[in-house]
């Protein structure tokens, strides 16, 4: 029992600094040019979430947080889908449709993918409804 509760205290503590330190990373969203700048493969850095984003309009994801397919935050679980992407109007954000889940038409509401400018580049956002928190996730571009 004494080792679940240490296990389960570690895992929370690395969980709020993950958090804190994309909070104190200058995150900040990035609108860019055209589709074409978001078209390859994202994957988070010390997670299984990854996403491809094709060229033709189609994604397939693999692990993402249910918030980037559903408005309501709910913290919990993970969905991998295949279906189309567009390129939100503010250009700083990616739309995502799936068949069987909504469409994550939320980027500007505090849910889905947004675009952003990290210390290490641009980068995807899985969005965080949390005051103060821009990102929940960052996914960065797989090179090679």
């Amino acid at each position: 029992m004494a080792t679940v509760l240490i296990a389960s205290a570690v895992l929370a503590c690395a969980a709020a600094w993950a958090v804190a330190e994309i909070m104190d990373s200058g995150v900040q969203f990035q609108a860019v040019s055209s589709s074409a700048d978001v078209v390859g493969t994202w994957q988070e850095q010390d997670g299984p979430a990854r996403i491809r984003l094709d060229s033709d309009g189609q994604f397939t994801a693999i692990a993402l947080p249910n918030d980037v397919f559903n408005s309501a935050d709910t913290g919990v679980g993970s969905t991998s889908a295949t279906g189309t992407w567009t390129l939100k109007p503010s250009r700083a954000g990616v739309e995502l449709s799936s068949a069987g889940s909504p469409s994550s038409s939320y980027v500007d509401q505090g849910s889905g993918l947004g675009i952003v400018q990290t210390d290490h580049g641009t980068e995807l956002c899985v969005l965080s409804s949390s005051q103060g928190v821009l990102c929940d996730e960052l996914l960065r571009r797989v090179t090679g």
